[in-house]
């Protein structure tokens, strides 16, 4: 539990850290990561992210699209052929990727127990369904459900036995661009919620389950996510989780990929 408590910290802090870029996005597509000095009514200075005891650089509201500001403010461009026209009307406001805002992510993977739980096996598969949306640039919330199964060791010939553990957690989304035009991007997930087990046997045409009281998940979900089309992306991802199930403490590790609506 400790080494999940940290696990957290570190990287709520990290997204804190990052969080503070700006984004400039040009009219020719390019984005850059930068940290804006001043906003003119026809110029905005601004220093690179990544060298910010470096020189200033000017640019004209001519030449970009918007400026995401860290705080989830938009300083929108300027374009002479289009005033009054109300172009970018609503464009401003779109903060994932070029146009979208949210996503829905199924996966697959692999989970792995940390500690022995009544002769479970360490290593099972799971499957994920993630809901996630932006409010700013970077800050949203994020919804998951999920289901795995592990063997079960019932140390009896001819005996079937399978662990069936599934839950729903939420919690918020911190999404931190990784490169400069905006399809690759970090989320970090920290979430709690609820999960439960059934443990289920069969043997000889006979079965029997029991099914374990569920109190209590928590951990924190790191995801890669590249958004290879318009409305698509892949994602992978490592997840450390924390559970009370049937009155134990376990955790697990799981590692997982899959694919991605975004809308």
């Amino acid at each position: 539990m400790k080494k999940l408590l940290f696990l957290i910290t570190l990287f709520l802090s990290c997204a804190s850290v990052m969080a503070q870029e700006d984004l400039l996005i040009k009219k020719n597509g390019d984005r850059l990561n930068i940290k804006v000095t001043e906003i003119g009514d026809e110029t905005v200075r601004y220093k690179g992210y990544s060298n910010q005891s470096g020189p200033d650089f000017v640019i004209s509201r001519n030449a970009f699209v918007r400026i995401e500001l860290a705080d989830g403010t938009v300083v929108p461009g300027i374009d002479d052929d289009d005033k009054g026209k109300g172009k970018n009307d609503g464009d401003d406001k779109k903060v994932h990727g070029d146009d979208k805002n949210g996503f829905l992510g199924l996966s697959v993977g692999v989970n792995t127990l940390m500690e022995d739980y009544s002769n479970v096996t360490s290593t099972g598969v799971e499957g994920n369904l993630t809901f996630g949306y932006l409010f700013s640039r970077i800050v949203g919330i994020s919804v998951s459900g999920f289901i795995n199964r592990h063997n079960v060791e019932s140390g009896y010939s001819g005996v079937d036995a399978k662990s069936n553990l599934y839950g729903i957690y939420a919690g918020p989304l911190f999404s931190i661009p990784a490169g400069s035009r905006n399809t690759l991007r970090i989320n970090l997930i920290p979430y709690a919620g609820f999960a439960k087990m059934k443990i289920s046997a069969s043997a000889s045409g006979s079965s029997g389950s029991q099914t374990l009281d569920g109190e209590f998940a928590a951990g924190i979900n790191s995801m890669v996510v590249w958004r290879f089309a318009d409305m698509w992306a892949l994602t992978g991802g490592v997840e450390a989780r924390y559970l009370k199930i049937g009155g134990d403490d376990f955790s697990s590790v799981r590692l997982s990929a899959g694919i991605a609506l975004c809308f």
